[in-house]
């Protein structure tokens, strides 16, 4: 099944709880994670999943 999320208001951007925000820090940080998954399950966007360009020239 696909999900599709639809933003419909002025308000464009999610809004994470804090919680959130700590499960999904630690579900990446765990041993053998895989962070795009993990990403695609918090639907997130992959501009921001990616690294920056300038991430990899810049060290």
């Amino acid at each position: 099944m696909i999900q599709i999320t639809v933003i419909s208001g002025p308000e464009r951007r999610r809004v994470w709880t804090d919680q959130q925000k700590r499960e999904l820090v630690a579900a990446v940080l765990a041993p053998g994670a895989n962070v795009a998954k993990i990403a695609r399950r918090a639907d997130l966007r992959r501009e921001v999943r990616s690294p920056h360009p300038c991430a990899r020239r810049c060290g």
